[in-house]
């Protein structure tokens, strides 16, 4: 939890107003089903044509969104952008970026023959990668024999069979390691070779430490190193089987890589979370932020909802607390994902929401198309990407509620989180994504659930009839505490601080905030335009020094404020 300095300032806006009740009911269903209004229309921009929004450096009010920060920020070296998965191809980059390639890697290709390997080809290649401003992502590609048609194999042909192999013939035609057919659940299905198999295990374990000999991920251009399993999909998840934690061939497999990668541990990035792994300092990927409200909760992320229904995260999880690699991937955005998640027009709102979601889980590591379908999010996203509350250049708290079904959480809850009657009825809200910037209601500064987006589709976690997210907060005052490790509670210092509203009635916008002479204010009219606008305010002299979760800043409204976002950045 943050740790503040007392602060008048809470004490003082109550004792001015009235209390008010909590408002039970969500408010201003202002956009239409199916409509998103207030995000941009569905385009493909090349990254190689993507800028920053501009910084500006007055107060002002803008319409939509703001995800400009000053031009003084430099990406965190941690921060790992991934635009390409195909060498041919290595879009130049015009903001600040740490670019990478994902880059697939068969073991075929690495070991032709038994006990021969070629990695000469491999290092020209990340030669290459390197001498474009890139760096690599290595996927070592292991088990996949062949990808089919299903329920019938000949619908394939034989030359897209041997296309998609990945695994070297010899296991098959010397050592007779079996196939494993998983029930699949698309129309094609990918054949994996038996990996607890011992001679599949045996030459697994040469191959990993040919790699280390090799040198290769001691190399500054290998940014990572994605260690999978075996799946049904290409997305090679998993790091063992899915009914047993980390048995003996997938602890040694751990083992192998830890010494390949010796003294490049971090390097390592799991296919998916094992305690064993996250001992030798590996990271782990997730990938499917597309569906945002997914892990949760989690605990190697640290990812839980509070008794209160705020979506918190314990920054003494593993994967944290060790700054290990942390990736996700946010891709599924070209038209023929329309099967997957209903009408195109809501695709820019989905990579919207999983781009703050994935910032939310602190990830560090992003795989993207090499388009973007909201390209001013994406410098944004670069230079946020793996920082620490004491170096990130920007707090922010994005106000919005959802529902998961209690069910959903309780089978992964390890904190044994209780649910009252209204949570197991209607789900558990998931209240706000927060990035060190904190709101809570208390009596005085309750809020509801405001402007409701409907999905084209219900995910899997989310009760019946609750398909939709709830994107502001309304209230007639809103309180934010700031973690104080962000800046020094003792000193006053210069910050802008942006609010992102809906203007849907006449009256006055207040932004309240501490000096070392006292409480002082700015505001900015609402002019009932029904738009959502962005207030930039620059303060010379604030002074953040409350306690605990008490409230830094104070956001107020007359009739009422609607936000749905406040940052606060550093100058």
């Amino acid at each position: 939890m943050p740790k503040h300095i007392p602060s008048p300032l809470p004490l003082l806006i109550i004792a001015l107003s009235a209390c008010t009740s909590a408002a039970a009911e969500p408010k201003h269903d202002i956009v239409p089903e199916g409509e998103y209004p207030f995000w941009p229309a569905y385009n493909k921009v090349p990254v190689d044509q993507i800028e920053p929004q501009p910084w500006r450096t007055h107060d002002d009010v803008i319409d939509g969104w703001d995800w400009s920060l000053p031009p003084s920020v430099r990406v965190s070296p941690r921060s790992l952008l991934c635009v390409s998965r195909n060498m041919r191809s290595l879009p130049q980059v015009s903001f600040e970026a740490n670019p990478v390639i994902s880059l697939w890697v068969r073991w075929k290709d690495l070991e032709p023959e038994e006990g021969r390997y070629e990695f000469g080809p491999l290092i020209e290649d990340l030669q290459k990668i390197e001498a474009a401003g890139y760096g690599a992502i290595i996927r070592p590609m292991t088990a996949v024999w062949e990808s089919v048609r299903y329920p019938d194999p000949a619908q394939t042909p034989q030359r897209m069979r041997d296309s998609k192999k990945c695994a070297p013939g010899y296991l098959v035609e010397k050592y007779n390691v079996p196939r494993i057919e998983e029930k699949p659940k698309t129309s094609w299905r990918i054949i994996n070779l038996d990996v607890t198999h011992p001679d599949f295990h045996r030459r697994y374990l040469k191959l990993v430490e040919a790699i280390g000999e090799s040198g290769i991920p001691r190399m500054d251009v290998v940014r990572g190193i994605i260690v999978g399993y075996a799946s049904s999909s290409w997305g090679d998840e998993h790091i063992g089987p899915r009914d047993q934690m980390d048995p003996p061939h997938v602890r040694e497999r751990l083992d192998a890589w830890a010494d390949a990668c010796r003294g490049v541990e971090t390097k390592v990035c799991m296919g998916g979370p094992s305690e064993y792994g996250f001992g030798k300092g590996f990271g782990v990927r997730g990938g499917f932020v597309e569906m945002y409200l997914y892990q949760l909760p989690e605990r190697y992320i640290g990812q839980r909802i509070d008794p209160a229904g705020y979506l918190a995260v314990d920054e003494n999880a593993t994967i944290i607390r060790n700054r290990s690699f942390s990736g996700d991937e946010n891709e599924e955005y070209e038209e023929s994902w329309v099967h997957r998640f209903g009408a195109l027009e809501s695709f820019t709102y989905r990579y919207f929401t999983s781009s703050l979601r994935l910032l939310q889980m602190r990830r560090n590591y992003l795989l993207n198309n090499p388009f973007c379908v909201y390209p001013e999010m994406l410098p944004f996203i670069s230079l946020e990407m793996g920082r620490t509350v004491e170096d990130t250049p920007d707090v922010w708290c994005v106000l919005r509620e959802s529902r998961i079904r209690a069910s959903n959480y309780q089978g992964k809850d390890w904190e044994q989180r209780e649910f009252s009657p209204e949570e197991k009825a209607n789900g558990v809200p998931v209240r706000n994504f927060e990035r060190w910037l904190h709101q809570r209601d208390r009596e005085g500064f309750e809020t509801s659930p405001a402007v409701k987006i409907k999905w084209p589709i219900r995910m899997w976690m989310v009760p019946e009839g609750k398909d939709h997210d709830y994107v502001a907060r309304a209230g007639k005052r809103i309180g934010f505490a700031i973690d104080d490790r962000f800046l020094d509670t003792d000193s006053p210092h210069r910050v802008a601080v942006k609010v992102t509203y809906f203007d849907l009635a006449e009256g006055q916008l207040t932004v309240h905030y501490q000096t070392p002479d006292g409480s002082a204010n700015r505001q900015v009219p609402l002019n009932a335009t029904g738009q959502l606008k962005t207030a930039t305010f620059f303060l010379d002299n604030a002074l953040f020094s409350a306690d605990g979760m008490d409230y830094d800043l104070i956001v107020e409204g007359e009739p009422e404020a609607v936000v749905t976002m406040v940052r606060v950045v550093r100058l």
